[in-house]
């Protein structure tokens, strides 16, 4: 689900994304999914993100608890 800057709450993935359903079409929004613990991201975008900053690095570990607190 996209989310609106103004209805993003604490467990609301932070990465940017652009809304692909009304009412927001075409309109900057965040992720939504929940994040993981310690992070402001999706388990997907937390990936995505430390690839891009460190591309030799092609899977960050998420503990399986870490999995299930999210």
């Amino acid at each position: 689900p996209r989310v609106s800057f103004l209805d993003l709450e604490a467990h609301h993935c932070r990465f940017p994304c652009w809304a692909d359903e009304p009412p927001m079409v075409g309109e900057p929004a965040f992720c939504g999914a929940r994040t993981v613990p310690t992070s402001s991201y999706c388990e997907v975008h937390l990936v995505r993100t430390a690839a891009a900053v460190n591309p030799s690095r092609h899977l960050v570990q998420v503990s399986k608890r870490e999995r299930e607190v999210a």
